[in-house]
Formats: C-alpha cells, sequence, structure tokens
C-alpha cells in the first residue's frame, strides 16, 4: 500500500479549494488552510482551538499539519516528535510514508547526519513519486554534511532531474551548485531525462526549454510529444516521425500523435498515410485500432461513406473487444440511419449489438434495430425489439427510451412502469464492520475536507481486498454515507474490486444502481422547488452529472461547486434572487443557485428538456443552433444529432439519472 499511496501525497496535499458550510472540523479545515497556503504560523495557532478529543478519527491529520508547520518553522526537534507521535497513534496512516520523509528531514536538521541517513536509506525502495523525490533530498544533503559528496551530488541530481514536481527540486538544485561550486553543466542525456520528467509532469513549456535541439531520436520525439500537447501541431511534425531505434510503445504512440498533428494542420491526405502506416506496422494494438478508426472518420466527415465503411469493417473484424469498435459502427449506422438507407442502417446495427462492449452499448443497438423496423413499418418487430432492449440494458438510457418511445419532449417527463426483470438486490451478502479508513473518509468530508477522501477510501479498498465480508460492508457504509460522492466512487472508479460479491453480473448491475443514487443534500434540493416549478428528481439528476456530489470540485472554465456554476452567472441568478453574494463552495448556496440556473434555462427552451440540459453543459447559444439545425427531428434523433460528444452523452445520462430517481424515492 505504501507503494501506491506515497505518489499522490505530495500533490493531495498542496491544494485545497475553500469549502465552507462544514460545521464539524472546522478548525481543523482553516488550520489546513493555512498550512496548504505556507502559513505555518497561523495554522499552529490554529491547531490549537483542536482539542484531541474532537478529531478521534483524523489525528494524525492534526499531527501531520502540526509536525510540517512546526518544521517549517524552524522547530525541528518539535515538529520530529508530533511526527513520530502520528506514527505511534495510526502506524497506518496513509500520511505515514511522507511523515517517515520528513522524521528524516527533521534529523538531519538537526545536525544528526548520519542517523537521517541510515533512517531514509531504507525507505527509498518503499516510495515512489514526489514523496521519494523528498527523501532523495535529504538523504543528499545528510550525505554532503558527512562529507560524501559523490552520494550528495548523485542524489541531487536525482531529484531535480526525475522529481521535476517535487517541491525540493528547485532546493536539490541549489544545493547540487553548493557542492560542485559552479553551475552544473548538463550531459544531452541529462538534459533529455530532465526533459522527461517534465513532459511526465506536465509541464509541456519547460520540457522544450530542456530539448531545445534535440538530437538524440527519442529526446526528438519526446520534444514532438510537448509540441504536440501545446497544441502546436504544425511544430510536432517534423519531431514525430519514430527513426528505427525508437522502442516500439513510443513509436506507436509518436505515429499516432504525427497522424493527428497532420489532421489537424489540415493534411488529411497524409494523415490518413500516417494512420495507415500505423496500423500495417502495429497490428493488433490500441494504437493501431485508433488509426484505422481516425482514417475512417476523416472519410466519413468527408462524405466518402464507401471508404469510411471499408476501415470501420476492419476495425470491427480486426479489435472485436477494442476501445473505437462501438464507437466505428455506430458512425457507420447512424449515417445510413439519417441516410434513410435502413437494410444499411440494420446492417451495421446488428454487428454493434452482436458485439457490444457493454449493456448499455447493446441497449443502444437493439433501440435503434427497434427505430430502424418502425420506419420500415414493421411494428410487431419495433415491439419485439423494444422490449428485448429493456431487458439486456436494465436502467440505462436506450433501456428506459425503449420503455417509454417518447416522440415529444413532454413525454420524457413520465416515468414508465418497470418491468419485473429490473427489480434492484437488496444488498451484498456478509456485511462486516466497516474498515477504520473508510470512516476516516467521512470525516475528512464532514470536516470540509472531502476533496482528501479518496485516498482513504483507496486505503480501504486496499485492506479488504480478498476479504468479502469487508468489502461488503464498505459497500453498504457507502450506500447509507453522508459523504454522498463515496457510493459513486466505490461504484464508478472501484466497481471492478468489488463487483465479484455478487452471484453474477445482473445481481451486482442491480446493486450498483442502489448504490450509486443517493438522494444527496435531501433539504437543500427539496427546498423551494414547488415555488420554482422544479421537480426535485431533476435537481439531482443534473447535480449528480455536473460534480459526483462534491462540493470542492472546479472546472477548467472556473464552474465551480455541486451544480457548477461560474462565479458571474451566479452573481446575476443571487442578484435575481434577491440574494447576496455566497460561497459556491457552501452545498446550501450553490444548489439554490443552481435550481435557479437551471428554472432560468428550462423557461428560455420552452420546458424543452433536452435543450434546456444542452443549455446548461455547452451554453444556449450553441442549444440554439442545434435547435435551429435539428429541432424539427424526433426527440431521440434530435439528441443523437448533438454533435459535442460530451453534451450528447451529458443530455442523455441526466435524463437516465432523473429517470432512475424518480423509479427509486
Amino acid at each position: 500500500m505504501i507503494r501506491r499511496l506515497s505518489a499522490c501525497l505530495c500533490t493531495v496535499f498542496l491544494w485545497l479549494q475553500p469549502l465552507s458550510g462544514q460545521a464539524q472540523g472546522d478548525a481543523l479545515k482553516k488550520a489546513y488552510e493555512a498550512f496548504s497556503a505556507k502559513d505555518y504560523a497561523g495554522a499552529l495557532t490554529l491547531l490549537n482551538g483542536v482539542p484531541r478529543s474532537q478529531d478521534p478519527l483524523l489525528p494524525d491529520y492534526r499531527l501531520w499539519i502540526q509536525g510540517r508547520s512546526l518544521l517549517e518553522t524552524g522547530q525541528s526537534l518539535a515538529g520530529q516528535k508530533a511526527l513520530e507521535e502520528l506514527l505511534q497513534t495510526e502506524a497506518d496512516s496513509v500520511l505515514a510514508p511522507a511523515a517517515r520523509v520528513q522524521i528524516g528531514r527533521a534529523l538531519q536538521a538537526q545536525g544528526e547526519n548520519s542517523k537521517a541517513k541510515e533512517f531514509l536509506e531504507p525507505l527509498l525502495s518503499q516510495l515512489n513519486g514526489d514523496t521519494k523525490g523528498e527523501a532523495l533530498y535529504y538523504s543528499g544533503l545528510a550525505a554532503g554534511r558527512l562529507g560524501q559528496k559523490e552520494t550528495a551530488v548523485a542524489r541531487f541530481k536525482e531529484v531535480y532531474l526525475e522529481y521535476p514536481s517535487a517541491s525540493v527540486a528547485e532546493a536539490a538544485l541549489a544545493s547540487l551548485r553548493e557542492a560542485l561550486g559552479t553551475a552544473p553543466s548538463w550531459t544531452a542525456t541529462e538534459r533529455a531525462q530532465r526533459a522527461r520528467g517534465l513532459l511526465e509532469a506536465k509541464r509541456y513549456s519547460q520540457a522544450l526549454a530542456w530539448n531545445p535541439s534535440p538530437a538524440d531520436p527519442l529526446a526528438r520525439l519526446q520534444k514532438g510529444e510537448a509540441l504536440y500537447a501545446l497544441k502546436r501541431y504544425g511544430e510536432a511534425i517534423p519531431y514525430l516521425e519514430p527513426g528505427s531505434q525508437a522502442p516500439p510503445e513510443a513509436a506507436r504512440l509518436a505515429l499516432l500523435h504525427l497522424g493527428m498533428s497532420r489532421l489537424r494542420s489540415s493534411q488529411e491526405a497524409q494523415a490518413i498515410a500516417t494512420f495507415e502506416g500505423l496500423q500495417r506496422l502495429y497490428p493488433g494494438t490500441p494504437e493501431g485500432e485508433e488509426a484505422l478508426y481516425r482514417a475512417g472518420m476523416i472519410a466519413h466527415q468527408a462524405g466518402k461513406f464507401p471508404q469510411a465503411a471499408e476501415s470501420f469493417s476492419r476495425l470491427a473484424a480486426a479489435y472485436p473487444q477494442g476501445n473505437f469498435r462501438d464507437k466505428a459502427l455506430w458512425a457507420a449506422a447512424w449515417t445510413e440511419f439519417r441516410r434513410a438507407d435502413w437494410e444499411g442502417s440494420l446492417k451495421w446495427l446488428t454487428r454493434l449489438e452482436q458485439g457490444a462492449a457493454d449493456a448499455p452499448t447493446r441497449g443502444k443497438a437493439l433501440y435503434w434495430q427497434a427505430r430502424v423496423q418502425e420506419k420500415r413499418g414493421q411494428k410487431a418487430k419495433a415491439k419485439e425489439l423494444f422490449a428485448k432492449t429493456a431487458q439486456v440494458s436494465p436502467y440505462s438510457y436506450y433501456g428506459f427510451m425503449a420503455l417509454l418511445q417518447p416522440r415529444n419532449v413532454e413525454a420524457l417527463r413520465s416515468v414508465p412502469a418497470l418491468p419485473a426483470s429490473w427489480k434492484l438486490h437488496a444488498s451484498p451478502p456478509h456485511s462486516a464492520p466497516v474498515d477504520r479508513h473508510f470512516r476516516k473518509a467521512e470525516a475528512l468530508y464532514e470536516a470540509g475536507l472531502g476533496r482528501l477522501s479518496s485516498t482513504e477510501l483507496e486505503a480501504a479498498l486496499e485492506r479488504s481486498s480478498g476479504k468479502p465480508s469487508a468489502q461488503a460492508g464498505l459497500l453498504e457504509a457507502a450506500r447509507v454515507s453522508h459523504a454522498y460522492f463515496l457510493p459513486l466512487l466505490l461504484g464508478q472508479k472501484y466497481w471492478d474490486r468489488v463487483k465479484t460479491l455478487f452471484p453474477d453480473p445482473t445481481a451486482a448491475e442491480r446493486y450498483r444502481v442502489r448504490l450509486m443514487y443517493p438522494f444527496a443534500y435531501r433539504s437543500f434540493v427539496t427546498a423551494g422547488v414547488k415555488r420554482l416549478g422544479l421537480l426535485p428528481e431533476l435537481v439531482l439528476a443534473l447535480m449528480r452529472q455536473e460534480s459526483g456530489f462534491m462540493p470542492w470540485i472546479s472546472s477548467a472554465a472556473n464552474a465551480r461547486g455541486l451544480m457548477q456554476l461560474l462565479p458571474s452567472t451566479a452573481a446575476a441568478r443571487a442578484k435575481a434572487l434577491g440574494l447576496g453574494s455566497g460561497d459556491l463552495w457552501d452545498p446550501a448556496y450553490n444548489i439554490e443557485i443552481g435550481k435557479a440556473e437551471l428554472k432560468a434555462m428550462l423557461e428560455r427552451f420552452s420546458q424543452n428538456w433536452p435543450l434546456a440540459f444542452a443549455a446548461y453543459n455547452a451554453g444556449p447559444g450553441r442549444a440554439r443552433q442545434w435547435n435551429e439545425a435539428f429541432g424539427n427531428l424526433p426527440i431521440d434523433e434530435f439528441v443523437e444529432e448533438i454533435p459535442f460528444s460530451e453534451t450528447n452523452l451529458y443530455v442523455k445520462l441526466v435524463l437516465r439519472n432523473y429517470w432512475v430517481y424518480r423509479s427509486l424515492y
């Protein structure tokens, strides 16, 4: 567990958006915020207001903040004692690996260099990521003080070159200069090593600066990958041509990105040639599959449907379990559907159904087979296929659509009678008392530190591995937890670890529905919904899709909180409601403003739910454009025509969420 958890500790503990509205653990939260802002004296002052009796589940977090803050303010002995207490109090804490490194740091700071080096050296084989970078740095400092210059120089170089994201990376460079007595001179290999570390850390511009004129074939590919990541496609092209010395894995990725760079530089013919070459050189690989898909889509979007169909057929035959198979077959099927080539569409849909990767995709294929049969006037066959869709894809968008068979937006608000086959599984067998790490995850959420909870959940899953009763206890504890994001994490990110508890896949999926749809923030959601003309299940459906019930998240566009609101949008809605400015990290305030925004979108688009959801996700301007282009189509066809893949899926999932919530509550 140390290896898996230590890699993320540094990044986990360096950033935290403020989150108000949590009644418990407020002092601990404020202390952590001060610590994250490098106000170490302030953090220590705030911790004085946290009696140990108030945090029975989180003593390690208090001691971590205390120990680190003491170290940062020069109180190394006191910091060491706090961190040693952390290890004594919670030996299996997720903070233990980082705490041990900081104890080594404290020993070194006190001049106990031999002890520090002896303490840190055994840890190196147990750590990875930036935590290992810190251990290497403090070990290097100790070695330098002991006169072991060669070891110290090697350690400092390793930190600076291999761990550019470590908090001590620049300190390692300064220590290296001091040890050498001059600025280091980097070899081409070392420059490429540093560039690779920066590339892995997604610091692409810095990676380029360290790799300006690479001669080595691998270094050239690294430069090409950095330029590609920066969307400088034209500049990337000369560097992404892999030579014969490139390892196959690097060559495959470079060729794929070379093809994409040519495509995005309007060099379609060269892009197709690159993709075809990649498929020839590396058949049976993920990159080879994607290359076939991209080549087919270029032809498809150019209206060269026979050429596209040939690529898609090859892909489906060569990669029957591939990631792009279903996308390719659907693109071909939908093209034929829109051209009213019912036989052609049915052919592709049948292939999609027969090898679909999952039940929702199989349901999609069956649903549109039914719609094709309707177009052909085969009502009995269509009815049979709708029934089969509901049978094989319960609680999915297409499963509900097969039950509803809506032809207008008003029908989407209905909730159909559910088939007996959709009956939900009650609970997993052999439930046992829940792991302490799970309780700590909940306690972090209650303390306003929910973004740290996933590390504790990971630890709980690690400890329960191979123990069915312990895993069942985790599931049941999550299902009734008020930390509403935890059951979603278990049902999505970690489901493969626990689904074997159930006697068969059907039972697993039926329990999963119960797990993943909590009635989150009930009092905030239901407050005033009748006055606003909203259904609480609709508010829940949208909130679940926006944030996964994580109140602290923010998007790249700075949309914040549970309902993912931009500050400017929230300010306008608050003013219209007669509310003052509030904290979008606060669930109560965020939900109140989010309900007003949802109401506004519904009113703007005349209660057309798919359009309103599309507007909430992609903006009202784009929703209006799509309505003008496709608004005359039947509602299910309109949804499929939404051109943004993210918004297309978003609309379907919000509708699915709504129907599930209406069915459950």
